[in-house]
């Protein structure tokens, strides 16, 4: 099963910054829980996958073969370009 989310972001119109970078800060956000169809994802091997493209940039994809089971882990992805030091923690 592959699940896809897809975020789409528009620079505001009301800014006065025209060239600042996006920055995407998800230093405190905590992974509650995994649910696919609202049933909890079971144990076993999953891949977390991470994409980023610009509408005139580039594009890239990292990703990390995961093994949810009955212990956590932190897992680091591998850079590519702009997607740099990216890492889940797993936490039971």
């Amino acid at each position: 099963t592959r699940v896809t989310s897809l975020l789409r972001m528009r620079p505001n119109p009301k800014s006065e910054s025209t060239n600042a970078p996006l920055v995407l800060d998800g230093e405190t956000l905590e992974l509650k829980a995994l649910r696919l169809n609202g049933a909890m994802l079971a144990q076993g091997d999953y891949v977390l996958l991470v994409e980023s493209a610009r509408e005139h940039g580039p594009h890239q994809v990292t990703s990390a073969d995961l093994s949810l089971g009955g212990e956590g882990f932190t897992v680091t992805l591998p850079d590519d370009g702009e997607l740099t030091a990216l890492s889940a923690t797993y936490a039971v």
